[in-house]
Parts: structure tokens; C-alpha cells; sequence
């Protein structure tokens, strides 16, 4: 009985060890656009070593546990490190080369839609679909979508996933022929609105780490990155090919002003 025991603990402590190390595996395909598995990572080689002094100094692990800190977590900091400093100082690159708005762009896209752009549009450019706070932009729009049709606004998302995926997630959300789409995962239609890629700062500043337990205790989940982690989201309302209403998120969980513009 014991040896079977035995011979279990080593499998169930196989297949954990390689769906530990299967996210690295696909990060590792492309490290700087999954960046996020890669600070996860090193926080985690981070916190390791701080949890075995606190257990070397309890007595609960012996001296010669350090070994195995020094294979297992230590060696992992320096490659971790010079990828998330490759990953900000390319964010860093693409702001100063961030192209000045264009917004013919977004009639040229809008008007192959077959759009009626006599009528009044509303464009709302998401952050990518795993985000907390873009779940919670879609449930905004839903809790008003009896407002905006009144207002006989045409509602046009604005993502970066492919379109069908995008249309099944955004349909939990709200029913798929209340809204059209547009799949931009370059980003030109964010790029000629003016929308810009955030700072650290503000993607995971206190008030986003606030936010983002609440919205998942509402229910909005988090999911994988499917985009650029790092763009920020936007809200134009666009009439007789103007911008009579914009908006710019500075913070990755700034809001929607949704109810402000349909008073």
C-alpha cells in the first residue's frame, strides 16, 4: 500500500511540476508579450527565498535547504529581470514612436462596415479580453444598452482578439446584434484615436489592485492576456464624422463615462 502511495505522489508531483513550468514554456516563445507570465514568475522566485528564511528562522527547514533556493529560485531573478526591463524600455521605445492622430482611419474603417455614419456611433476600445476592467466596461454598456438605444446609438467595439472569439465573450455580456466589432490587433484604429499604452504605474498601481478585487468579487473574472497588456482604453462618440465626445483612459481601471454622456 505504501509503495503505490508512493508511486502516486510521484506522478500527481510530475504532472505538477510540468504544469508549473508549461507557462514558461509558452512564454518563453515570445517573453516580452507575455510579460505577465514572466512577472508572476519572478515574484514568485522573489517570495520563495523570503519564505525560507522565515522557515530556516522557525526551524522548520534545515541550512542545507538553501541549496535547492539558489537552483530553484535565485539563478531565475537575473533572466527575469533583464526580460521585464527589455519588455518596459520597449514601452518606453513605442511611445516615442507612437504615430500623432489620424482619425481617417477610423471613417475608412467605419465606412467599410456599412455603417449609416449620419448616425450617432459609439466607439469603445477595450483593453485585451482578459482584463478585469474591460469585462467591466462591457457590463457598463450592458446596464445602459436600453439608454443607448434610445439615444439610437450605434454601438462598435473596438479589441484586439480574433473577431469570433471576441464576439462569444462579448455575448455574455451583451446580445451579439446589439453591437458590431472591429478586430484590430495591430492597433491602427487605437493608434489614430490617440489611445495610448500605460505606465506600470498605471496598470498596477494601488487603486488598479483595489479595483481589480472588486470587480472580480462582482464577478468579472480575469483571464489570459489576448493583446497588448499594456493599452490603455477609450470612448468616442461620433457624429457627422466629428467627435462630439471623447475620451482617454489614463488608468488601466478608469471607468467609462457612459451615464454622464447619456444625461
Amino acid at each position: 500500500k505504501k509503495s503505490s502511495q508512493n508511486v502516486l505522489k510521484r506522478i500527481f508531483g510530475g504532472l505538477a511540476i510540468t504544469f508549473r513550468y508549461s507557462d514558461y514554456i509558452a512564454a518563453s516563445i515570445d517573453p516580452i508579450r507575455h510579460w505577465p507570465v514572466v512577472l508572476v514568475g519572478f515574484l514568485g522566485k522573489v517570495f520563495g527565498p523570503i519564505g525560507f528564511i522565515k522557515a530556516l528562522s522557525d526551524g522548520i527547514f534545515p541550512p542545507a535547504f538553501a541549496l535547492n533556493i539558489v537552483f530553484n529560485d535565485l539563478i531565475w531573478w537575473i533572466p527575469f529581470f533583464l526580460i521585464l526591463k527589455a519588455t518596459y524600455l520597449k514601452f518606453l521605445e513605442d511611445q516615442v514612436q507612437a504615430v500623432k492622430n489620424d482619425q481617417s482611419t477610423v471613417w475608412r474603417v467605419l465606412d467599410k462596415m456599412g455603417l449609416n455614419l449620419k448616425k450617432p456611433i459609439l466607439l469603445i476600445n477595450l483593453r485585451h479580453s482578459g482584463c478585469t476592467f474591460a469585462r467591466e466596461w462591457l457590463d457598463c454598456v450592458a446596464k445602459n444598452l436600453e439608454r443607448i438605444k434610445q439615444k439610437k446609438w450605434q454601438i462598435v467595439f473596438v479589441h484586439m482578439s480574433e473577431a469570433n472569439k471576441f464576439k462569444n465573450f462579448a455575448s455574455k455580456y451583451l446580445p451579439s446584434d446589439s453591437f458590431e466589432q472591429i478586430s484590430d490587433p495591430d492597433k491602427d484604429v487605437y493608434t489614430s484615436l490617440g489611445l495610448k499604452r500605460g505606465r506600470l504605474s498605471q496598470l498596477f498601481g494601488p487603486k488598479e489592485w483595489a479595483r481589480g478585487v472588486a470587480g472580480m468579487v462582482k464577478g468579472h473574472g480575469i483571464g489570459p492576456l489576448d493583446g497588448d497588456g499594456f493599452q490603455l482604453a477609450g470612448m468616442f462618440l461620433l457624429s457627422e464624422k466629428e467627435l462630439s465626445k471623447q475620451f482617454r483612459a489614463i488608468r488601466a481601471s478608469d471607468r467609462p463615462p457612459i451615464q454622464e454622456w447619456l444625461e
